[in-house]
């Protein structure tokens, strides 16, 4: 079996609780299922990844989040492509206008959805990245206007590596 695509390889961090956020608008980890939220990465080795968030008791002030894959982390990302959908709202287990942006740097600068005035927001993303240098990211989120918000239970991240930093496919391309 290949070790890139061997699903057991699959590394996650997954919110068992709810975790509330210090009120700042300071760039911040994203989850608490670990002390630091962060997760060591290997050098020279490309990655895809994907997660889901919810938050609830955001500031009722339009706007909402950036992310920050990187984090405080240490890892050298070579390069990186990604994008997130979802919304911003007072009830986000309702249907509502969701919408999205695309970044290829590991933050996404200002609102990462279009700003509303509700107190909820939830967000699904993938991507892809190469790692040069070894280290770690901590996903983190920087609010737009200080709330203790709070991060839902089983919000997540994932990530596998796929193959060397250099990788241009995987299987039998002709």
């Amino acid at each position: 079996m290949n070790y890139y695509l061997d699903p057991r390889r699959v590394l996650g961090i997954y919110q068992l609780s709810t975790y509330t956020l210090t009120s700042t608008t300071n760039v911040q980890k994203l989850f608490d299922a670990s002390p630091n939220g962060a997760l060591t990465l290997s050098a020279n080795t490309a990655y895809r990844f994907w997660g889901q968030f919810r938050l609830a008791s955001m500031s009722s002030t339009s706007g909402n989040a950036l992310l920050d894959l990187l984090g405080a982390g240490t890892a050298t990302i070579s390069s990186i492509q990604w994008h997130v959908w979802g919304m911003d709202g007072t009830t986000p287990s309702t249907g509502a206008a969701v919408t999205n942006s695309f970044h290829s740097s590991t933050a996404a600068p200002g609102n990462i959805f279009t700003g509303g005035v509700g107190t909820g927001m939830w967000g699904t993303l993938e991507g892809f990245m190469r790692v040069g240098a070894g280290g770690t990211i901590i996903p983190s989120i920087g609010l737009t206007t200080a709330a203790a918000a709070v991060v839902q239970a089983n919000s997540f991240f994932e990530l596998v590596a796929v193959g060397p930093d250099t990788l241009t496919t995987n299987g039998p391309w002709n």
